[in-house]
């Protein structure tokens, strides 16, 4: 018993010590490392600042779900973060990367309880919270006040709460909660998330039930469609769709058969 009881401790002093060490890693001279704000950080945490103040964006629009950005459209979870971080911090560069680097440093709790489930081996999940601790990447990305590196929090913990309940349905709530953030976080989850959402129902089919499994996927999907219903999300659509401008597609296919894999492609 005391052994086991020693154990315990060591990993909770373990995963303790690889969380700090992930916050300091993400919190560090915060506000001068990277120096200056970029201008998607800039437009980020004013428009949260303006919703803070007025309920209304730059552009004066209250409560949009897809933000004007510089003649873009961007997703509003983390404008609304920042309208939280801008109201504690005011208007300045700790509001402006606080939430990812608070969130980016919540990702290593979150894989280590998602390993440990899947595994049922701490030792691993601890290996696995150490490395997305000091991940050149994740650190990065989480000193930025971008919404690059958001849904990652979001579907780590979605997938945690998500296999938690096969058991426990009350999990599922919380589950769908954190894909629905991840979708409505950055564009490209827009497709990601429900389709990996759609694989781990395949997955763990025989330990859903039906009705849940459905319910779930709906809200998903709804909340995808989304972008392709309001203007915001169709105007980002036709810029970023190869179909927008039949010229790429043929362009493209002309530069990759000119390299050297392209030719045995075409």
């Amino acid at each position: 018993v005391k052994m086991e009881i020693i154990r315990l401790k060591a990993k909770t002093i373990l995963l303790f010590s690889t969380i700090a060490l992930a916050f300091f890693l993400r919190f560090y001279q915060l506000s001068d490392n990277p120096p200056g704000l970029d201008w998607d950080e800039v437009s980020n945490i004013y428009n949260g600042y303006s919703i803070a103040k007025t309920g209304r964006d730059e552009y004066k629009q209250p409560f949009p779900v897809l933000f004007r950005a510089y003649d873009a459209y961007v997703p509003g979870v983390l404008i609304y973060i920042n309208a939280l971080s801008s109201s504690f911090f005011g208007l300045n560069v700790m509001a402006a990367r606080f939430p990812i680097a608070f969130l980016g440093s919540l990702s290593i709790l979150g894989i280590y309880l998602l390993v440990s489930k899947l595994t049922a081996n701490s030792k691993w999940a601890l290996y696995a919270a150490l490395l997305l601790a000091i991940s050149p990447w994740h650190i990065i990305y989480s000193r930025v006040g971008t919404i690059a590196s958001l849904p990652i929090v979001f579907i780590i913990f979605g997938t945690y709460f998500f296999i938690r309940g096969l058991t426990l349905k009350l999990f599922l709530v919380a589950s769908t909660f954190c894909f629905v953030m991840a979708t409505l976080s950055y564009f490209a989850a827009y497709i990601f998330v429900p389709l990996y959402l759609f694989a781990l129902v395949v997955v763990f089919r025989k330990r859903l039930a039906y009705q849940y499994a459905v319910i779930i996927l709906v809200i998903i999907l709804g909340v995808a469609l989304i972008p392709f219903v309001l203007p915001g999300g169709q105007t980002r659509l036709r810029g970023v769709s190869a179909f927008s401008d039949p010229d790429i597609i043929k362009k493209d296919t002309i530069y990759a058969a000119q390299e050297w894999g392209g030719k045995l492609l075409h």
